[in-house]
């Protein structure tokens, strides 16, 4: 449902966690809440989607969770504040997400997060990307370039459909 109708995606994954509160399955309660805040942030309820990756970040499979993926998480976290609008929020988020993975972030398999946590900051800077020209071609051209699948769905947020309308492309026609 999360590809072909997103509200009926986020009511399966509602039922899913009021079947899953009495068995106190936290691995099923980990993989609700990063889906729910995926969905939500699609919807434009970046606040809700905020919220459930807090209540994720308490999850037991959340400390248990590759350090690669928590990475990816506390990125899509600083996409979702940049979307509420909190921007100081966002700001001091990204800086906490450099420090905390410093050590990852420098190697090649996370330049597109390095990217992110790039242009996040900028994002805020410019006050937003038609406002600078250089800012929107780095954007454009990181949107269009391929990328192969299996990249772009290990992402929390897939970058480039959350960025494709900031350049006037359709996220449905990204070439994969």
């Amino acid at each position: 449902y999360a590809q072909i109708d997103v509200v009926r995606g986020l009511k399966a994954l509602d039922e899913a966690e009021r079947e899953m509160k009495d068995m106190k399955n936290s691995y099923y309660d980990f993989f609700i809440l990063l889906n729910k805040a995926s969905l939500l942030f699609f919807q434009r309820k970046a606040d809700d989607a905020i919220r459930n990756l807090i209540k994720l970040y308490l999850n037991d499979h959340y400390k248990k969770a590759d350090t690669s993926f928590k990475m990816k998480i506390a990125v899509a976290e600083c996409i979702m504040r940049y979307e509420s609008g909190e921007n100081e929020v966002c700001l001091k988020r990204v800086e906490q997400v450099i420090k905390q993975f410093n050590e990852h972030l420098v190697q090649d398999d996370f330049k597109r997060e390095r990217f992110i946590l790039k242009l996040v900051p900028s994002l805020i800077d410019s006050k937003g990307i038609e406002n600078n020209k250089k800012l929107y071609a780095q954007v454009q051209k990181f949107v269009t370039a391929p990328v192969k699948e299996s990249i772009e769905d290990g992402e929390v947020l897939p970058y480039r459909q959350w960025l494709a309308p900031k350049v006037g492309v359709e996220p449905e026609i990204l070439n994969r």
